[in-house]
């Protein structure tokens, strides 16, 4: 919007006849061009970097975060599923006394913990075994 006022001020400038109003509004204009040139890139002062140029690395650089905390959160839920699994494998096993059931309980806790641990060391393993991004 600001860049679009200031073509259409240069306009203005072309048609105006007095000298006064054209050097403000050239100045107006210049000042315009600034504030445009500003919100594409500013990378010093008090700010952080809030030009488009900055604001675009840091939220690609946050949604790369955002990846790998993904694939930690389903490296985790596949474990404390397994987890809960055995859980009830085993309480199955108390009640039934079939051993099958508690081997089968301590492979998925065994597999849990893998998850689990997939997830804390290298989520990335996740989406090559299951075929993610």
């Amino acid at each position: 919007a600001i860049k679009t006022a200031a073509e259409q001020m240069e306009i203005d400038v072309a048609l105006a006849r007095d000298a006064a109003v054209k050097t403000r509004l050239e100045k107006r204009v210049a000042d315009w061009r600034a504030e445009v040139e500003r919100y594409q890139s500013e990378p010093k002062g008090n700010s952080k970097g809030e030009g488009r140029k900055e604001l675009m690395q840091r939220a690609l650089a946050a949604e790369k975060e955002r990846d790998v905390y993904t694939e930690k959160y389903h490296a985790f839920e596949i474990g404390s599923a397994a987890f809960q699994i055995a859980i009830v494998m085993a309480s199955v096993y108390l009640l039934t006394h079939l051993s099958m059931l508690l081997w089968m309980a301590a492979g998925l806790c065994g597999l849990g913990v893998m998850f689990s641990i997939i997830g804390l060391v290298n989520p990335h393993v996740m989406s090559t075994l299951f075929g993610g991004h």
